[in-house]
């Protein structure tokens, strides 16, 4: 193997453990998917010649959704005692059902249900 052949496969492989480190965040999981899959391009190379598959970038791909929304629903259910700041609570609700839709996720995936996140929606007085 030569030297540049070389680097390629340790830029990948970076970029590779970069996914399992960003699971729960997936802007950094898609921008380094991006760069991962660039990279592979670049250099001639396939998921499978560092050892990984379709199959597993999208589970992967999922388990990030399904993390990154059951953050969003710690920050429901951890609200500062004073309440959301501005419309902090709606915003969090949308990011939580975002990243369901895009993981093809479920509220009991993520262990709760619409009964509870109607609990965080505030009712002006």
């Amino acid at each position: 193997m030569n030297l540049q052949r070389a680097k390629v496969y340790g830029q990948a492989y970076s970029w590779l453990i970069s996914l399992y480190e960003a699971i729960g965040n997936t802007t950094d999981y898609d921008g380094n998917l991006y760069a991962l899959r660039g990279t592979l391009k670049n250099g001639g190379l396939s998921l499978s010649d560092i050892g990984i598959s379709e199959k597993e970038i999208e589970e992967l791909r999922v388990k990030a959704c399904s993390r990154s929304a059951e953050m969003w629903l710690d920050s429901l259910r951890n609200k500062p005692s004073g309440g959301y700041r501005h419309n902090d609570g709606a915003a969090y609700l949308f990011h939580l059902r975002e990243e369901l839709k895009n993981g093809g996720l479920s509220l009991s995936d993520i262990g709760t249900d619409e009964k509870e996140l109607a609990s965080f929606i505030l009712v002006p007085a």
